[in-house]
């Protein structure tokens, strides 16, 4: 079971992407988490053509593309060998850079076959990996959900198992079925004997 881990995207970058369908080709998704968001030295005087609304735009999706990578590489940090390659969607701003607007990292939630204890520390990575970032969004909190009852599922096939082996252990012995013992006295013996010694004893006094 994959699961998606992403912080969501931002409805000012929708809006602008879907109101150019130019910038929001150019904005489509892509896999490489890498891609830095191509500011250059002459950034500063494009920035100085741009009207006020549009500066006030670029602001909000350089900030927004800062959040984005650090949300995600907290998510693949965390979940480590769990976790798979970052994702990330762009949408282009109002100088014609690409900025992330959207990820998401895939991560393995399946449980671990016929092993509940290992079952048990990958759920716990998940759920870690889920709430790494400063602000977990809806998929986030879903994943780390999922993965708590999984988790709480795997304890529950621990306790019914460690269980099971103390019953086995505290069974009582099986009653022996041997026959008795010949130095043990059966009832009526002791005055059977009785009266024949004192019978014996009788007879040596006459």
């Amino acid at each position: 079971m994959v699961l998606q881990l992403g912080s969501q995207a931002l409805s000012l970058a929708r809006r602008q992407s879907s109101a150019n369908p130019e910038q929001a080709e150019r904005g489509a998704p892509q896999n490489d988490a890498a891609v830095p968001s191509e500011e250059s030295e002459g950034a500063a005087a494009s920035h100085t053509q741009l009207s006020d609304e549009e500066r006030r735009q670029l602001q909000e999706l350089r900030r927004r593309d800062r959040e984005v990578r650090t949300h995600e590489q907290a998510h693949k940090t965390v979940g480590g060998q769990h976790a798979g390659n970052i994702h990330l969607e762009y949408a282009a701003g109002p100088d014609g850079k690409r900025y992330a607007v959207s990820g998401s990292v895939p991560i393995d939630a399946s449980p671990v076959t016929g092993d509940p204890e290992a079952t048990l520390r990958k759920m716990d990575t998940v759920r870690r990996a889920a709430n790494a970032p400063a602000s977990p969004s809806g998929a986030d909190r879903q994943v780390a959900a999922r993965a708590s009852q999984l988790a709480q599922r795997a304890r529950a096939e621990i306790a019914a198992e460690r269980y099971g082996k103390a019953e086995g252990l505290g069974a009582p012995e099986p009653k022996s079925t041997a026959e008795p013992d010949s130095a043990s006295p059966v009832p009526g013996s002791e005055a059977a004997a009785a009266e024949a010694g004192r019978g014996k004893r009788l007879a040596i006094v006459a």
